[in-house]
């Protein structure tokens, strides 16, 4: 068994997490306590504002941008002119050079694209908390490609639908989570759907888009890209409600192939 690259890797520290979305929780949670970091999550701007100038012993801040009540940028702007000088980490899933210069001049020490890339996130906390100046620097994560929203299906050819993650023992117990779960989460969204709450829909589709990436589902996040776009012709299309009936048809498949994959898996390594 290969050794874990980030155990204990983060030991002494102590993260605050600015972040809403329940995957993304989950992903910070599971890696920052294997790393042996002591972390808060809280899920809105206020929140981070209130415990990031109370809590004396932080050490490092990451934080999404779109947070309910008030975004990351001024989240981190107020921090800084109260005199908050610790690293503001920013995790985002929009383009980094278009996020940049908003950043900069927020405040925003470093960024961190979406779908989160952990060894990167180890090292670059270690970067500004721990830093070595002789060391090399880590390069910054890499943005995630492009997601593809024209076509409604992806074309798939096996029975099973493995994470790319399925021999990293990191990621074992939180892609079970995930599959696990996985067709409730169409039952929801397909209510959403016959509710016509695109809004709902939208922000579930969004956070599932990024999840499944970093879950290592990468087909998977791109069928929820599509029908995030979808959901958005949805509002003033009536023919669309009918395409993302038919691409929530096909996240059904993807999910039964996913614990396809998972039961296979599990049995051949009994």
């Amino acid at each position: 068994m290969k050794p874990n690259p980030i155990q204990g890797k983060l030991a002494g520290l102590s993260i605050l997490v600015v972040e809403d979305g329940a995957d993304n929780q989950r992903i910070f949670r599971h890696f920052l306590k294997m790393a042996g970091a002591d972390f808060f999550i809280v899920e809105d701007g206020r929140s981070a504002l209130e415990r990031a100038l109370q809590d004396e012993s932080i050490d490092l801040v990451l934080m999404d941008i779109q947070i309910p009540e008030i975004d990351g940028y001024e989240v981190t702007e107020r921090l800084r002119n109260a005199g908050f000088t610790r690293p503001i980490i920013a995790v985002t899933a929009h383009p980094l050079q278009l996020e940049k210069p908003q950043g900069a001049k927020a405040g925003i020490t470093d960024f961190l694209a979406k779908p989160i890339q952990i060894e990167t996130l180890v090292q670059t906390i270690i970067k500004y908390t721990r830093p070595e100046p002789q060391a090399a620097a880590p390069e910054a994560s890499p943005e995630p490609a492009p997601a593809v929203t024209s076509a409604v299906e992806i074309q798939d050819s096996e029975p099973f639908l493995l994470s790319k993650y399925h021999n990293n023992q990191m990621y074992r117990s939180i892609i079970i989570e995930f599959v696990r779960s996985f067709q409730q989460r169409i039952e929801d969204m397909v209510a959403l759907i016959n509710d016509m709450n695109w809004e709902k829909l939208g922000f579930a589709l969004h956070q599932m888009k990024g999840a499944a990436a970093t879950y290592g589902y990468p087909q998977v996040s791109e069928i929820a890209a599509q029908m995030e776009h979808t959901a958005k012709e949805a509002r003033r299309d009536v023919h669309a409600v009918q395409t993302i009936r038919k691409q929530a048809e096909h996240m059904r498949g993807m999910g039964i192939r996913m614990q396809s994959g998972l039961d296979g898996f599990e049995n051949r390594t009994v």
